[in-house]
């Protein structure tokens, strides 16, 4: 009996073992992640209207190895310490680059008196995550 389940757990192992990351399968691999850098912002951000649109522009640095960055992710944190993460928008024009600058357009409406700070990222076609480059906009 015992020869039997030896016989059943390594037929467990063999079956489970392909779903595993395996280092040397190229399919498996999660690539590099990006990263931005040189956010520059164009727009007066020091002394916003609460309640008024102001439309922000700007541009930042992206730099990835693979080539595949595909979204830019922005997120507000607002001076309740609270977080509103913005729709992501499409990067297109840029497969198989690996250096290139974004431009930043948005609209931001601050409800209230305080600080907003704006982080923005990219992701990429595997679903890594650049570091954030910030952006203080200061609603009075």
């Amino acid at each position: 009996m015992k020869p039997w389940i030896l016989l059943a757990l390594s037929s467990v192992c063999l079956l489970t073992l392909p779903a595993c990351d395996d280092p040397d399968d190229p399919a498996s691999d999660p690539g590099t992640a990006p990263s931005v850098s040189d956010l520059l912002i164009t727009t007066d951000v020091s002394a916003a209207p609460v309640g008024a649109s102001l439309a922000i522009d700007g541009t930042l640095t992206v730099e990835d190895p693979d080539g595949d960055v595909n979204q830019l992710r922005i997120t507000v944190n607002l001076p309740d310490g609270s977080a509103q993460e913005l729709p992501a928008n499409s990067v297109s024009g840029t497969t198989g680059m690996t250096a290139f600058s974004i431009r930043l357009a948005m609209i931001l409406r601050p409800p209230v008196a305080g600080d907003y700070r704006v982080d923005v990222r990219v992701d990429d076609d595997a679903g890594n995550l650049s570091n954030p480059v910030s952006f203080v906009v200061t609603a009075q």
